[in-house]
């Protein structure tokens, strides 16, 4: 449906990884642009499933637009690191999503070889410009209905966009592999871990700076992606206000990284995770009421299966108030994937190395795991 792939199809992932005699298999550098970093993540086969074999979180103080703009910066950056451990110069990596529509497709189709076709000419119709402008992938979401009708997720992007985005990371050495969506990213990522029979509902949350996506999986299935307009700085700009302190400081208290520097900070320290909850409690309300949307919603595509778990990721899952105020709220258990060890099946399955532990982030794990599977 274009010249490049958005995103992979989501495939039905195993329990089972293949074992494999000879050489290891190294996998293709999961490589995500996150505010203010770079992630790297390499994942090898030796034996019955996929270990890190890499990573590196790379400090970036400019825009990563403007970077990626100066191809030949990024690759001197990149090269101390690559040095380490990376095998080869291909990556698999996301799509701004700035970049990139999602669309929501009502289709029929006879069969599965219709099923393209059939959504193609749904999206026709919502297009401003010939079809050839644009690159275009899907997800159908199998509808629980009763009638034929069925659900599709598609990614729209101009075609001109994605070419250019290649081609600042082919000048900067980098070889793309395949370009996806963050949420299909991290879908693959618990679905390594999750037993083939797992058909439950869960709801991850990436907190970003200004503001935060929520994707919902149904087994090993993404059924939901959607933007929420609260981000890290609406929460860090809270604490400022009401307790009158400078961000650097309040982003400190987030962290419980509490190192006081004067007497005025110290006397913050007393009582600090209740304060703290309490004064973000109203904006993670905010975040519970598009958790309630997102279940019902949920709940017209599986037979009322209710959602069962809250992935936590981005800023927030590394900030301890951020899991017990949520938690809380929606009464539902919370596990934090930033990084990846932090939720223990995660760390076991791949085998992290302590010294990368707070290298190995979920979205550039789940880009590597791409391809890493007995399909």
């Amino acid at each position: 449906m274009g010249a490049y792939a958005l995103w992979g199809r989501l495939l039905s992932w195993r329990s089972r990884w293949p074992i494999r005699s000879g050489a290891s298999r190294h996998s293709a550098i999961g490589f995500s642009i996150l505010e203010g970093a770079i992630n790297l993540v390499q994942l090898r086969i030796d034996g019955p499933r996929p270990v890190v074999s890499a990573a590196a979180l790379i400090e970036v103080e400019r825009h990563i637009e403007d970077l990626l703009e100066q191809p030949a910066l990024l690759k001197q950056m990149l090269a101390p690191e690559l040095k380490h451990g990376f095998v080869g110069r291909k990556i698999v990596s996301c799509l701004p999503p700035e970049h990139f529509r999602l669309l929501y497709i009502n289709y029929k189709a006879a069969g599965a070889s219709s099923v393209g076709d059939a959504i193609l000419q749904q999206v026709k119709g919502r297009l401003e410009g010939p079809l050839e402008n644009f690159v275009l992938d899907y997800l159908p979401i199998r509808s629980q209905s009763a009638g034929d009708e069925q659900l599709a997720l598609v990614a729209v992007a101009e075609r001109s966009v994605v070419i250019d985005f290649l081609e600042h990371f082919r000048r900067a050495g980098l070889c793309v592999d395949a370009l996806e969506i963050a949420p299909v990213a991290i879908n693959r990522l618990l679905a390594s871990v999750a037993a083939p029979d797992n058909h439950h509902n869960s709801i991850a949350i990436s907190l970003g700076r200004y503001k935060s996506s929520l994707a919902v999986f149904s087994g090993r299935r993404l059924i939901l992606d959607r933007e929420v307009m609260l981000g890290e700085r609406d929460m860090v700009q809270q604490l400022c206000r009401s307790l009158d302190m400078e961000e650097a400081f309040a982003r400190r208290m987030l962290g419980q990284q509490l190192t006081p520097s004067t007497d005025n900070e110290a006397s913050y320290a007393t009582g600090l995770p209740e304060t703290v909850g309490q004064i973000l409690k109203p904006l993670f309300l905010k975040l519970s009421q598009e958790i309630e949307k997102a279940t019902l919603y949920t709940a017209s595509q599986t037979r009322g299966e209710p959602i069962r778990e809250v992935f936590l990721l981005g800023a927030a899952g590394q900030w301890p108030v951020a899991k017990k105020v949520l938690q809380d709220i929606v009464h539902l258990p919370v596990q934090v994937l930033s990084p990846v060890s932090t939720y223990q099946p995660l760390g076991e399955f791949l085998g992290v190395p302590p010294e990368l532990a707070q290298q190995c982030l979920p979205l550039s794990c789940g880009l590597a795991l791409r391809g890493m599977s007995h399909e």
